[in-house]
C-alpha cells in the first residue's frame, strides 16, 4: 500500500500517526471488501470452468462426434482452470496481507490512545526481574512501558530494548541513540514495511534464535566416522552399479549386469540403513536452522530493507553495513543459506516428495545437504550473532522512533547545562496516561538540595508523579523522547521502594520486606559513591521512596526517614520522597538540603452531595490541607460509635 502520510501535489503535510494508522487501516478494510467480491465470482467461474472442462475432455476422448472441438473447448477450460486456482490463491494471500494489516495498525493505533485492554502483555525477561525498579515503574506487564514503547518482533529485539532500559548508558551513547531515533522518526513508511516484514517472520517462524544456537554447535560430522563412511559407500555402490548397466546395456555380457545389480541393491540397502539411523538427528538440524520453510526468505527480505538504512547516523550506518555492505554481511550468508533451505525442505513439498525418496534412495540426499549447511557455518557461523544483534538494535530503535513520530511534542533529555542542576523538567507527565487525562509539572532538583520532599493528602498525585519522573528517565536511556516539553537530567541509576508487598510463603511481612529494599537501596548509593571516587563517569543513584516505613508507630517513622535520608544524601545520592508525614519537613537539617513541595485536593458540591476533586498540580512547600477524616465524612464513618451500656 502507498504511504497517505504525506499529501502531493503541492507541499507535503504529514499525517498525525494516529489519524495515519486510522486511513491505512480503512484502506485495507476496502481491499478486503474489493477481494470478497472478487472471490465469490472466481468462486462460480472455477466451478463452471471445472465443468466445462470435465464434460468437454470426457466428450473429446470419449466420444467419435466432434472430439476436435470437444478437447479444444475442454482443454480450454481446463487452462482456465488452473488460471482461476492460482489467481484465486494470490487472492487469498492478498487477503491474508491485508488481516496482517489490519492487526499491526490497530495494535499501533491502539498505544496512541493508551487502550490498553486492546495490547497484550509484554513480560520482563527473566534476567531483568529482580530489577530494583521493574515492578514500581510498570515496565512489564498489561498497560506497561514496554507495551508502549516496544514493537520487537524477535527474541534479540525484546531482549535489547529491555537491556536498553535497564541498563544505564552515557551520555554520547544516549545522544547517539537519539539521532539515530530523530533520523528513523521520519522514515514512517520504511519503520511500518520493516514492522510488516517483522510481524510476518514472528507470526510464521520465531526460530531465529534456533539458527544462532545451531551457528555456534561444533560440527555435526566429527566424531562420526561411521555416518561419513555411510555417505560415501552408499552413493558410490549406487553410481557403480549404475555405470555397470550403462556398461551392460551396451554389449557387455550378462554377468555384468548381475554385478551391477547387486551393487545398486547394496547402495540402496545402505542409503536406507543411514537414513533410518542419522535422518531424524539431520532433519533436526534441517528444523533448527530453517524453521518454517520460508523463514530465511522473509530474512532475507527483513535485511534487504536494512541495508537502506541511511549512512549519514552513525548506529544506524552500521546496522546497515552488517546487514548488506560487507564480504560476511547478512544479505550474502542468507542467500546462500537459502538456496540450501530450499534443497533442505524438499521433502516438505507434497509435489516432490517422490524426487526426494528417490535422491535419498541413490545419492543419500540428506547427508549431501547437510555438508553443505556445514561448510556454510564455517564460512558464516561466526557472524549470525552479529547479524542478529544488528536486527535486535534496529527494532530497538524502530520503537522509540515509533513512539517519537507518535508523539511529536515530546522532547528529548539532555544533559544539564548547568552544574548545580541535577534535573531540571517541564511539562512532565506520566508517559502511560491518555493524552487527556495527563497533567503536566515543571520542576528543578538542584545539587545543594539534593531532596525533593514531596507532601500531600491522600489521592493527590504523589505516587503517579514518583512513577513519572523515573517512567520518562527510562524512555530517555533508549533514545527515545520523554513526555516532557523539556528534561536536562544528570544520567542515573535508580532505585525505587513504591510498590511492595509482603511475603507469606516466605515470612516476610511488609514492613520487613520494605526495610530489605531501602537496605538495598542504601547499598546501591554507597556502592555507586565508592566507584565514582575512582571513575567519575560512574551514575550515582537517584531514589524514589514513596511512603516509606509506614509499617511503625509515627515517631519511630519519623526517625528512621530521617536517618535513611542523611545516609543516601551522605552517599551522594539524590532524589524524591513523598511522604504524609508533615512533621519531617520541620527537621532542621532536613530543611537545609530538600525542597518542599505538595498536591492538594479541592471540594465541589453537587446538589447535596460534596465532592473530593484534585488538579494534579505541583506547588511550592508543604501541604496546608489532609483529607482523611473527610473522605471518613464522605463515606459515612465520622460518626464515633455508641452503646447504651459500658462493659462490665
Amino acid at each position: 500500500m502507498t504511504d497517505p502520510s504525506t499529501t502531493a501535489p503541492g507541499r507535503p503535510e504529514r499525517l498525525p500517526a494516529e489519524r495515519f494508522y486510522l486511513v491505512m487501516t480503512e484502506r485495507a478494510e476496502k481491499t478486503i471488501e474489493l477481494i470478497e467480491r472478487r472471490s465469490a465470482v472466481l468462486a462460480w467461474l472455477r466451478t463452471f470452468l471445472f465443468v466445462v472442462a470435465t464434460v468437454g475432455l470426457l466428450l473429446g476422448y470419449g466420444a467419435d462426434w466432434y472430439d476436435r472441438w470437444c478437447l479444444l473447448i475442454g482443454w480450454s477450460a481446463a487452462f482456465g482452470f488452473l488460471a482461476a486456482v492460482i489467481y484465486h490463491e494470490r487472492l487469498r494471500q492478498r487477503r491474508q496481507e491485508c488481516d496482517a494489516e489490519i492487526a499491526l495498525f490497530a495494535h499501533l493505533r491502539a498505544r496512541t490512545l493508551r487502550q490498553w485492554e486492546q495490547l497484550p502483555a509484554v513480560p520482563i525477561l527473566a534476567e531483568f526481574e529482580d530489577v530494583i525498579y521493574a515492578d514500581d515503574l510498570d515496565v512489564g506487564g498489561r498497560g506497561s512501558l514496554l507495551a508502549l514503547l516496544s514493537l520487537a518482533r524477535t527474541s534479540m529485539g525484546n531482549r535489547c530494548v529491555q537491556s536498553w532500559l535497564f541498563h544505564p548508558a552515557d551520555w554520547p551513547m544516549i545522544q547517539q541513540r537519539q539521532r539515530a531515533v530523530q533520523r528513523l522518526a521520519a522514515m514512517r513508511e520504511m519503520r511500518i514495511e520493516l514492522l510488516r516484514q517483522l510481524a510476518a517472520h514472528q507470526k510464521r517462524n520465531g526460530s531465529e534464535y534456533g539458527l544462532s544456537a545451531w551457528a555456534s554447535q561444533p560440527d555435526w560430522w566429527s566424531g562420526r566416522r561411521w555416518a561419513r563412511a555411510a555417505a560415501w559407500l552408499g552413493p558410490g555402490l549406487v553410481l557403480l552399479g549404475a555405470m555397470g548397466l550403462v556398461w551392460w546395456s551396451l554389449g557387455s555380457r550378462t554377468t555384468d549386469a548381475q554385478w551391477a545389480i547387486s551393487l545398486v541393491a547394496t547402495g540402496f540397502a545402505i542409503n536406507m540403513f543411514a537414513t533410518l539411523a542419522w535422518g531424524g538427528p539431520i532433519h533436526g538440524i534441517f528444523q533448527q536452522v530453517a524453521g518454517n520453510h520460508r523463514a530465511v526468505e522473509r530474512l532475507v527480505a527483513i535485511y534487504e530493507t536494512l541495508q537502506e538504512l541511511p549512512h549519514d547516523v552513525p548506529l544506524l550506518k552500521e546496522i546497515s553495513e552488517v546487514a548488506g555492505h560487507r564480504a560476511d554481511c547478512a544479505l550474502v550468508g542468507f542467500r546462500r543459506l537459502r538456496r540450501i533451505v530450499r534443497l533442505a525442505t524438499l521433502q516438505r513439498d507434497p509435489l516432490l516428495y517422490f524426487v526426494y525418496l528417490a535422491l535419498q534412495l541413490t545419492i543419500a540426499w540428506d547427508f549431501y545437504i547437510l555438508w553443505w549447511l556445514e561448510r556454510w557455518k564455517k564460512q558464516f557461523g561466526s557472524a549470525v550473532p552479529t547479524w542478529l544483534d544488528a536486527l535486535g538494535r534496529c527494532e530497538a530503535l524502530i520503537s522509540a522512533a515509533t513512539l517519537a513520530d507518535e508523539n511529536p511534542a515530546w522532547c528529548y533529555a539532555q544533559p544539564p547545562s548547568d552544574a548545580n542542576t541535577a534535573m531540571h523538567a517541564e511539562d512532565l507527565a506520566h508517559p502511560l496516561l491518555p493524552d487527556r487525562g495527563r497533567v503536566a509539572n515543571t520542576f528543578t532538583l538542584d545539587i545543594h538540595a539534593p531532596l525533593m520532599l514531596v507532601t500531600g493528602s491522600n489521592m493527590a498525585g504523589k505516587s503517579t508523579f514518583l512513577r513519572a519522573i523515573g517512567t520518562n528517565l527510562l524512555l530517555a536511556r533508549v533514545g527515545a523522547p520523554s513526555c516532557a516539553s523539556q528534561l536536562s537530567t544528570e544520567n542515573f541509576e535508580l532505585a525505587t521502594s513504591i510498590r511492595l508487598r509482603d511475603s507469606l510463603q516466605d515470612g516476610i511481612s511488609f514492613f520487613m520486606a520494605e526495610l530489605r529494599r531501602i537496605k538495598r537501596i542504601v547499598e546501591m548509593a554507597e556502592k555507586a559513591q565508592m566507584a565514582r571516587h575512582d571513575d567519575p563517569s560512574v551514575p550515582r543513584i537517584l531514589f524514589l521512596l514513596d511512603e516509606i516505613l509506614q509499617g511503625t508507630n509515627s515517631r519511630e517513622r519519623l526517625l528512621a526517614v530521617r536517618k535513611i535520608i542523611m545516609r543516601l544524601l551522605q552517599a551522594e545520592a539524590v532524589g524524591f520522597i513523598s511522604t504524609h508525614d508533615l512533621d519531617l519537613a520541620a527537621y532542621e537539617e532536613i530543611q537545609r538540603v530538600a525542597q518542599v513541595v505538595h498536591f492538594r485536593e479541592y471540594f465541589v458540591r453537587h446538589g447535596d452531595e460534596e465532592v473530593m476533586q484534585f488538579d494534579y498540580r505541583l506547588r511550592p512547600g508543604p501541604t496546608p490541607t489532609t483529607n482523611a477524616l473527610k473522605l471518613l465524612q464522605l463515606v459515612g464513618l465520622d460518626n464515633d460509635a455508641t452503646t447504651s451500656e459500658a462493659p462490665s
